[in-house]
């Protein structure tokens, strides 16, 4: 998807059912459209996403894969019990996204407001 917009890439996963992604954008486009998601993380920046909304539970780790002695199942194990998995928590996700935003904003608004 990284040659499309997006806003078509937003559209696209609103329209989803699930989303199963890799990258960093696909899940944040999930989270903002209230779409059930699997995070596969594979570094720092996704699991740090789902540690700070209190939703590590959507993440499948696969950084173990790049190991030529990996195994596999344990991820499969993972894998299909966050499929079997309820996904109501995803309007929480994503309220718990939009009020860190807020205070980010308000707090950026307060010190340019403090600098006059």
């Amino acid at each position: 998807m990284g040659n499309l917009t997006s806003n078509f890439q937003q559209t696209l996963i609103s329209n989803a059912k699930l989303v199963i992604g890799a990258r960093y954008h696909s899940i944040v486009f999930a989270i903002n459209n209230e779409v059930p998601f699997i995070s596969l993380s594979y570094e720092h920046k996704m699991n740090g996403l789902l540690e700070i909304l209190d939703a590590e539970k959507r993440s499948v780790d696969i950084y173990e894969l790049k190991k030529a002695d990996a195994n596999i199942e344990p991820i499969l194990s993972k894998f299909s019990e966050e499929l079997e998995t309820p996904y109501d928590d995803t309007t929480d996700i994503r309220k718990r996204a939009h009020d860190i935003a807020q205070r980010c904003m308000d707090a950026f608004v307060e010190e340019i407001q403090n600098i006059k």
